[in-house]
């Protein structure tokens, strides 16, 4: 796969040896004679101008590995409201491997957690927490497997648990943050986490994410997340100050989301919307 790479880049062994990985070493290991350590094979990468993540990919026969193509098809049956489809997927999940068996069973905790929030029967048990909390508390470092597993089921934990796992997020996956993926699936969590707040009336939590999000500038970012602050700031505005002001400024981020043809995203925060104004309606 590498040699084929290099091939199609137009680049010789020799153009891309270093003093540190000579043209022998490459040639062995384009011939399935040797192996290259993790430091010389990032070399020979970079010399071919390939992200490590690309080359995978390809390796892995430009597929998804197993958590995001279960994403991806979950994704298509929220989006078409398809019960069947999703009591389906998880069904008819195949027997559980003796190898990666946690992992396997993290997965399908995922599809139990969507399918819950399609059809509003319990299908999540304190067992399954249980197994996914564990699991987010026991790695020290949080890579991009981390932050899917988190982002797809922090709805489903009670507050406490998800103000400590949401925190736990940010200092463990410092490591990883500079990564462009990650570092965006960082800050879409952190968003959500002050929303949530707002929702849940946390009064305290929403102010710590609020002031968190802005000394890290996130209103200078891209325009979906300045767009989420502003929402999470009408949010705010709605539950701990002015509920008329608050409202009107979510709508604006919504009816923006409209404008710009994200009209599923939109339908989805007009819909907090709605269940917002309910709680309102309730407490008073």
């Amino acid at each position: 796969m590498f040699k084929q790479f290099r091939q199609s880049r137009g680049l010789s062994l020799r153009s891309i040896a270093t003093k540190d990985l000579s043209v022998s070493q490459l040639s062995r290991f384009e011939n399935d004679q040797s192996d290259l350590t993790i430091s010389k094979f990032k070399i020979a990468l970079d010399e071919i101008n390939m992200p490590m993540s690309e080359f995978l990919y390809a390796v892995q026969d430009f597929k998804r590995d197993e958590l995001q193509e279960l994403l991806h098809q979950m994704d298509v049956y929220v989006l078409q409201n398809d019960v069947v489809s999703m009591r389906h997927l998880l069904e008819s999940r195949p027997v559980k491997p003796r190898l990666r068996r946690l992992f396997y069973e993290l997965n399908t905790i995922i599809i139990k957690i969507k399918l819950e929030e399609m059809t509003g029967d319990p299908v999540v048990s304190e067992r399954d927490l249980s197994v996914l909390t564990d699991y987010l508390i026991g790695v020290e470092y949080w890579g991009y497997y981390e932050l899917l597993l988190f982002t797809h089921s922090m709805h489903r934990f009670r507050h406490a648990l998800f103000m400590t796992l949401s925190k736990e997020m940010i200092s463990r996956s410092e490591f990883y943050k500079e990564l462009p993926l990650n570092r965006r699936m960082i800050n879409y969590l952190v968003l959500e986490a002050f929303v949530l707040s707002c929702e849940r009336q946390e009064l305290i939590d929403a102010q710590y994410y609020r002031k968190f999000i802005k000394n890290h500038h996130f209103e200078e970012r891209d325009m979906f997340e300045r767009m989420v602050v502003q929402y999470g700031e009408g949010m705010f505005e709605f539950f701990f100050h002015d509920e008329r002001k608050g409202l009107m400024q979510m709508e604006a981020v919504i009816e923006s989301f409209r404008a710009l043809g994200s009209i599923h995203l939109a339908q989805s925060y007009e819909n907090r919307v709605r269940a917002a104004q309910k709680i309102k309606a309730t407490k008073n």
